[in-house]
């Protein structure tokens, strides 16, 4: 058996390990390494400088300070790395939860369903704080759900490390203990008094930061419950494609339920746990709905590999098909993502600012360039100000707006044609880089 523990060991990270080689990559791991060249002494910044508007911090800094702590020559490769170390922690909570419950094989199988689920591939090669979250999630709902005192407080300091980590995870531990409170006051009837000790740990451990975390974090689900997945402008509920698309052994559960309902039974904190995230993902309509798959995928893999272990493996082989071709197809987008490190080479007059539009490069522009960019700080205000003002204005009159924030740049998607028609005659195009366009304003 631990030659086969250690081949699946071995596929979780010959999936991922590689892909250090290309980092960084993407758009939000920008922001992170931003963020975290501005720590001083291990202090959170105040303010991003990056940003001409809205440039307070507001982000939980626990995955900014160990990008922090690492030297100067692996910062870029950091963010990576440490999703990927996060994410193997997911895959040994899922091991040994797994193995203390229904044994090796179980366990094993389990690792394996883990390992290549495409929504754990794709979290665990983000580059954001998602997979440490995620980790802690997992961590915390595993301990809490235990009678044992040292648990649940070791659970404490799990939920304290959460909250300064990651916001949507919060999200996902909060309707958690909402909907395992029922189950979970019978395992354990300290169970809320852990929950709070947890994010009064988070206060002292961050010097009462966590606070501002908190008003931003709730300032941003206010945001989205106004406009919804404003990226796409609509509003929808989770679709059953994209638990196809994101975690198809997501469905081995149900055909199992339906073999033995007093399976349910028999697995009742797994299936609470499982039914209750599969409820939220369906229900959420504000934003990336299909990331609540990512908290459920330890215990679809520990309910998928009970089941398959004993009834008709079979079952394990349309989602495996379906997995490969998704990683394979994540890999090939990993590999081909545009890199604007060339903006790095270019030389900025004194005191430039920067419009970038469409905004999903705003990160990646102020990290290569080292100017500021009119707006991107990630909080709620930027997220309004972008939503309500910039995107509008640029649309209708972007003169308009160059005008009224004094912009000397413009870093424009070369599709953006109607938009490019209406720049005026005093900018000039200084470079193209992949799909995009630099333009500098005349002296």
């Amino acid at each position: 058996m631990i030659y086969i523990l250690l081949g699946t060991i071995i596929i979780f990270f010959i999936l991922r390990v590689p892909l250090i080689l290309l980092a960084p990559k993407g758009v939000d791991v920008f922001f992170h390494l931003i963020s975290a060249k501005k720590f001083r002494r291990g202090r959170a910044p105040k303010k991003l400088d990056s940003f001409v508007l809205y440039n307070e911090y507001t982000h939980p800094p626990l995955y900014h300070f160990l990008i922090f702590l690492t030297p100067d020559n692996l910062k870029e490769k950091m963010p990576l790395l440490i999703d990927i170390m996060f994410d193997f922690g997911s895959f040994l909570l899922c091991y040994f939860l797994a193995k203390d419950l229904f044994g090796e094989q179980t366990a094993i199988l389990a690792t394996f369903i883990y390992s290549v689920t495409p929504i754990n591939f794709i979290e665990g090669i983000s580059q954001t704080p998602r997979p440490v979250g995620i980790f802690f999630y997992n961590l915390s709902i595993i301990l809490l759900l235990n009678n044992t005192t040292y648990l649940n407080v070791l659970a404490s300091f799990s939920i304290a490390l959460l909250l300064l980590t990651h916001k949507m995870s919060t999200q996902a531990l909060a309707f958690s203990v909402l909907l395992l409170f029922p189950l979970a006051i019978q395992i354990n009837f300290t169970f809320l008094l852990f929950v709070i000790l947890g994010v009064i740990l988070a206060l002292v451990l961050s010097n009462r930061f966590y606070i501002i975390i908190l008003k931003d974090h709730i300032g941003i689900l206010k945001f989205h419950f106004k406009y919804g997945s404003w990226k796409d402008n609509k509003k929808s509920f989770g679709k059953p494609l994209e638990i196809v698309k994101f975690e198809p052994y997501c469905f081995i559960p149900l055909i199992g339920a339906i073999f033995n309902l007093n399976w349910i039974i028999d697995l009742n904190y797994f299936f609470a746990w499982y039914f209750g995230l599969l409820a939220l993902f369906f229900l959420w309509r504000w934003g990336d709905n299909y990331r609540y798959l990512s908290f459920i995928s330890i215990p679809t893999s520990i309910i998928s590999a009970q089941f398959l272990s004993n009834n008709i493996f079979f079952f394990i082989f349309p989602p495996l098909f379906i997995s490969i071709l998704l990683i394979i197809k994540n890999i090939i987008n990993f590999i081909k993502c545009p890199s604007y490190s060339y903006l790095s080479k270019i030389v900025f007059p004194e005191d430039s600012k920067i419009l970038v539009f469409p905004t999903k490069l705003v990160y990646e522009t102020a990290y290569y360039s080292r100017q500021k960019i009119i707006c991107g700080g990630g909080n709620k205000d930027s997220l309004k100000f972008e939503y309500e003002e910039l995107i509008p204005i640029v649309k209708k009159d972007i003169c308009l707006f160059l005008s009224k924030y004094n912009i000397t740049h413009i870093f424009i998607e070369k599709s953006q044609i109607e938009i490019i028609k209406k720049i005026p005659n005093n900018f000039y195009c200084k470079s193209e880089i992949n799909n995009y366009i630099l333009y500098e304003k005349k002296l």
